[in-house]
């Protein structure tokens, strides 16, 4: 499969060994560039983009709520609705996602597939810390 290279500013934000800022240059399948991705929709929380009001995930915002298995489902939806609308290379299913709480830490859990390849990948996403 022939696919093209990507190339931009890599996310998180970072400098390279070299000092300059650091950059992406993968094809568009490269699991690397799909876990930036998914990281960035759902650490961006809605409205936070001026020139894309509507691009990013609700869960960030409820995320801190009480430890409680209903907002961990909710938070759960919203990602799957998240990454369904805004990365089209993967498929979730909100059975595959899973909040993860220790030692005052927030972290999600995704397994993916991404759909060109039918490969499953999963990541983990550092969301935050209550301690902070």
């Amino acid at each position: 499969m022939d696919t093209p290279i990507n190339k931009g500013i890599s996310f998180p934000f970072r400098f390279d060994g070299t000092g300059k800022i650091a950059m992406s240059k993968l094809s568009n399948f490269d699991t690397t560039k799909i876990d930036e991705s998914i990281k960035l929709i759902l650490l961006t929380a809605i409205r936070e983009r001026r020139m894309e009001v509507n691009f990013g995930s609700r869960g960030i915002d409820i995320v801190f709520q009480e430890n409680d298995p209903s907002v961990d489902a909710m938070v759960r939806r919203l990602a799957q609705q998240a990454l369904k609308r805004w990365e089209p290379r993967v498929a979730v299913d909100e059975d595959t996602i899973e909040i993860v709480r220790e030692n005052g830490k927030i972290k999600i859990g995704i397994e993916y597939v991404v759909i060109p390849t039918q490969e499953t990948r999963q990541t983990l996403i550092d969301v935050g810390d209550l301690n902070e």
